[in-house]
């Protein structure tokens, strides 16, 4: 017959070797970000997919790097391949999540299958679209897609990037068609462009695009993006992507963005 002292030695033994078990199958990721705007606080959301950020954290206002980045250290399962974004809150408003990064497991398990590399041809060119400030050319939404909305905050000089795969981003033949609400003006100036990088309505070079006058009228808009492996819209037709969004109006408490804006998550 053991004795209760012994029984409660042996309790605190096996939540010892519990506590060191998971204690070891743990790692530590550190994520950044950005944020421009003013804002009160951040949230992190996480999962196993980018699809399915199903844990989140508020986070307060965290500290920031020696780059004027925030940054916040996130205890994950060894095993597990992450996909992290953030959000910015500011005046009970909540934004949209930033673009969403992914940290793979160290030990090779739980995570999903990478993604095959994109296309090097025409066919499926174009790989998206991301939303500019073009007052002061800086990311707003990394990934904007269709359902989404330009917030009044910056619908007086927006510009919309139009993601293009290895094949348009190299020197050589190559084209995009705009139609823009139904209007195909034609495969030069505004309704179609040659070389990378490409946008809506006009670039001025990687990462500079001056403001787009069309994004600033309210409303529903759609914008069909058509790639070719020949300039001036010839050759081969890849497939069409569209892009259907709205703009909000002055004054609307709604915005999809929120009081703050995105976030930017950083390497």
């Amino acid at each position: 017959m053991k004795r209760p002292g012994q029984r409660s030695v042996f309790a605190l033994c096996v939540v010892a070797a519990v506590l060191w078990t998971t204690a070891a199958s743990a790692r530590t990721e550190r994520f950044r970000w950005t944020q421009v705007a003013t804002v009160d606080s951040f949230k992190l959301y996480w999962g196993a997919s980018s699809g399915s950020l199903t844990s989140s954290l508020g986070v307060g206002m965290p500290v920031k790097d020696s780059t004027g980045a925030y940054y916040y250290d996130l205890v994950v399962p060894d095993a597990d391949t992450i996909y992290i974004a953030v959000t910015a809150t500011a005046g009970g408003l909540e934004s949209l999540k930033s673009n969403v990064i992914s940290r793979a497991g160290i030990t090779g398990g739980g995570g999903t299958t990478p993604p095959p590399p994109p296309p090097t041809t025409a066919s499926g060119a174009i790989l998206g679209f991301a939303l500019w400030n073009a007052s002061n050319d800086t990311v707003v939404d990394s990934n904007f897609t269709s359902g989404k909305s330009i917030p009044d905050s910056i619908r007086s000089c927006a510009a919309i990037e139009i993601k293009a795969n290895a094949y348009l981003n190299a020197s050589g033949p190559g084209s995009v068609k705009k139609v823009f609400d139904g209007v195909n003006n034609g495969c030069t100036g505004t309704g179609g462009e040659n070389n990378a990088p490409f946008a809506w309505e006009d670039d001025s070079g990687v990462g500079a695009f001056p403001c787009a006058p069309s994004l600033s009228a309210l409303g529903s808009h759609t914008l069909t993006v058509t790639p070719y492996d020949g300039d001036n819209c010839t050759g081969l037709v890849g497939t069409p992507v569209t892009l259907s969004f709205t703009v909000s109006g002055s004054g609307s408490s709604t915005s999809t963005l929120g009081a703050p804006g995105q976030p930017q998550v950083v390497p």
